[in-house]
């Protein structure tokens, strides 16, 4: 229930917004129509939620090496941690402090989005449908369960790991000739 969730701190700035709209929240995507239809009252926190989701899932798109897609995550986990993210910069982290997303978002299950992420940055191979399904399972149920956290919403384990799996191999799909870092093909060769 939106009324017994704590209010937002304040508005976003100027400044955040276009960050976390640009970045959380692109036309045609399943993250603006998530935004754009959630309570008012909530939108900041889940367009600052969804802005950092996409931030680490492009470590992924975005870095070819490993070693450095790992590194980028251990920055944006030191980041995340709350006695960093008072003083961090990043305008997504800013925006969630601001918005009041780190007081209903669970510790756990951000560190859990970050592993997650960190297990496909690796450069291991995918090379099996159920070892596919299990890094889906894992990195989209983390998605579901913080934005079902944003409202209070309680989602079962199997429930956010099947949403969560469908949302992600979405979004791998939208990239289908797109590799993990490492040219690591998350497709297997069989399917």
């Amino acid at each position: 229930d939106p009324e017994l969730k704590p209010a937002p701190l304040a508005g976003l700035s100027e400044t955040e917004r276009a960050y976390c709209l640009d970045r959380g929240a692109r036309p045609g995507s399943v993250f603006f129509l998530t935004h754009r239809f959630a309570p008012r009252i909530l939108r900041d926190q889940v367009l600052s939620l969804q802005s950092l989701m996409v931030d680490l899932e492009s470590v992924l798109w975005e870095v070819s090496e490993p070693a450095v897609a790992l590194a980028k995550l251990g920055w944006w986990q030191k980041e995340l941690e709350p006695s960093t993210r008072q003083r961090s910069q990043h305008p997504a982290i800013q925006a969630g402090n601001r918005s009041g997303l780190f007081q209903v978002a669970g510790e756990a299950e951000l560190e859990r989005l970050i592993v997650d992420t960190g297990r496909l940055a690796g450069g291991e191979p995918i090379g099996e449908r159920s070892a596919l399904i299990a890094h889906c399972h894992a990195l989209g149920g983390s998605e579901v369960r913080l934005l079902a956290s944003v409202d209070g919403t309680r989602i079962d384990g199997e429930g956010a790991n099947a949403l969560g799996a469908a949302m992600v191999l979405t979004r791998f799909a939208e990239r289908l000739g797109s590799a993990l870092p490492g040219e690591c093909w998350w497709v297997p060769l069989k399917d």
